[in-house]
């Protein structure tokens, strides 16, 4: 058996999967999961790698199994690859939908963005959705006001 490692960031910055090429078979570790979604929370966490490593993970040639590292084996790769890449453009785009003009903190847009989470997680989701204007603030796309935990986010001029 030949593994390839490939490095996978997003979810961690050191995160990899090991490619057995031969057997179309993927260790895919914590990019997916066989159920729900993966967590992807700054610092270490990146959604922009993150989504870079999901279509990077789409492209391989042969992929027919995808083991994760919580769940079953994942028999459609592809369709989950492409469902985790729409699910997290989904969010990014009701993140950029509840930025407003006027800056305000996370837990005020969380129930916009995650309106099906109960608030017992909104600890979660307020990691993810900091992760996603993370990437939209690199594209300029989201304005920080201040700085940690004390950090409101707006609509960026350009937005």
């Amino acid at each position: 058996m030949t593994l390839e490692v490939l490095w996978t960031p997003g979810h961690a910055s050191g995160h990899v999967a090991l490619w057995d090429a031969a057997a179309g078979v993927l260790a895919a570790g914590d990019m997916v999961a066989s159920e729900g979604t993966i967590l992807v929370a700054p610092p270490d966490g990146d959604m922009a790698c993150y989504l870079a490593s999901l279509e990077r993970l789409l492209a391989l040639e042969g992929l027919r199994q995808m083991v994760p590292a919580h769940g079953e084996v994942i028999e459609d790769p592809e369709g989950v690859l492409r469902h985790y890449i729409a699910h997290r453009l989904m969010r990014e785009g009701r993140a950029l939908q509840a930025l407003k003009p006027e800056s305000q903190t996370l837990l005020a847009m969380l129930p916009e963005v995650y309106p099906e989470v109960s608030p017992l997680l909104y600890p979660l989701a307020q990691q993810s959705l900091l992760a996603h204007l993370i990437k939209l603030e690199g594209e300029g796309r989201a304005r920080r006001d201040g700085d940690g935990g004390g950090a409101r986010w707006a609509a960026s001029d350009g937005a």
